[in-house]
């Protein structure tokens, strides 16, 4: 057996030592290797990478993404593709998702973790807690999770954790044509890798700290303001439903204060996609023609019929939202 550590760079050359060092540091009981995406780092993120070859030779494979400084490039769909790209090269039995400012944060875990996952086969994910680490502080996210095997429908429409927080058995090899196809050149973010695998298996949690997530004010998540996130948000809405269609009532569930958020700043967001030098939007919204987001994103154009159908569509389930929560 085999687990694959995944780990995605760009221009991050201060935080490698911490995230290579703590893989590393981990006790194994299982054969493992280190993918190392780097997408196009401009600065000597990959000199400090290669440094760890000298430890760990083959073991650790770095594979770069080409870069055209002239482009502008969407960085949640870049970073997207670096991961695909690591789950494409991938070997392992097992599969770990680690940024590259981030770290794990308890060397004990993984024994610990494989052993759960010989005892039940259908077992395809095991979540831990973890720690957000700004500047100044530390805290651990507050949850209603209790150690065990989880109710898969329940997180998906009540619970955050980031991917990087999870151990997956690796079905994203063995599936990567399907994921493919069906992303439809989306977001492979946190969310949508969690809730792809829990399609194929049964979720357990275990109640312990074992990834420090950084919260960095020039990352590209904090980067962007708050209408674009919510953006973002309920454009996940949609990625994360073509690829698993049989949770979508409960992905509408977990991502409706975003799309709420935007049906109310719906007169705004025209205004927002004019700034093309700030925002960079509009492949995505060109993908959901006739989906209710792109209604709601376009709705001064939509007909007068239209409009009143996205109306009692978005308050229906407003109403209701909360009956479907357990």
């Amino acid at each position: 057996m085999k687990i694959s550590f995944c780990i995605t760079y760009y221009n991050q050359e201060k935080y490698v030592k911490d995230s290579l060092n703590s893989i590393i540091s981990i006790k194994k009981n299982i054969d493992f290797e280190i993918l190392v995406g780097d997408d196009g780092s401009q600065d000597k993120t990959l000199e400090e990478v290669k440094k760890f070859q000298l430890i760990l030779g083959s073991k650790l494979k770095i594979f770069n993404l080409p870069r055209d400084n002239n482009i502008k490039y969407n960085p949640i769909r870049r970073a997207s593709d670096n991961r695909l790209n690591l789950v494409k090269h991938s070997n392992g039995d097992y599969i770990m998702f680690l940024d590259g400012d981030d770290y794990y944060c308890d060397n004990d875990f993984l024994i610990q973790a494989i052993e759960k996952f010989n005892i039940y086969n259908d077992l395809v994910a095991i979540g831990f807690k973890y720690k957000n680490v700004f500047l100044d502080k530390e805290e651990c996210p507050k949850h209603k999770l209790n150690q065990g095997f989880i109710k898969i429908k329940n997180y998906i429409k009540t619970t955050y954790i980031p991917s990087g927080a999870f151990i997956f058995k690796n079905i994203f090899k063995d599936k990567y044509n399907l994921l493919l196809n069906n992303l439809n050149n989306g977001f492979f973010d946190d969310n949508l890798i969690t809730i792809f695998a829990l399609q194929y298996g049964k979720m357990y949690y275990y109640d312990r700290c074992i990834y420090a997530y950084r919260q960095l004010n020039n990352s590209t998540w904090n980067s962007y303001d708050n209408l674009q996130q919510n953006l973002i948000n309920a454009f996940d809405y949609i990625y994360i439903s073509n690829v698993a269609p049989s949770f979508k009532k409960d992905i509408l569930i977990r991502n409706f204060a975003s799309i709420k958020f935007i049906f109310y700043k719906r007169n705004e967001i025209s205004k927002l996609l004019k700034e093309e030098d700030k925002y960079n939007l509009k492949d995505e919204i060109k993908l959901f023609n006739k989906n209710k987001i792109y209604k709601i994103i376009n709705f001064n154009n939509l007909s007068i019929v239209n409009k009143v159908e996205v109306i009692i569509w978005f308050y229906y389930f407003k109403i209701f939202a909360k009956r479907f929560l357990w």
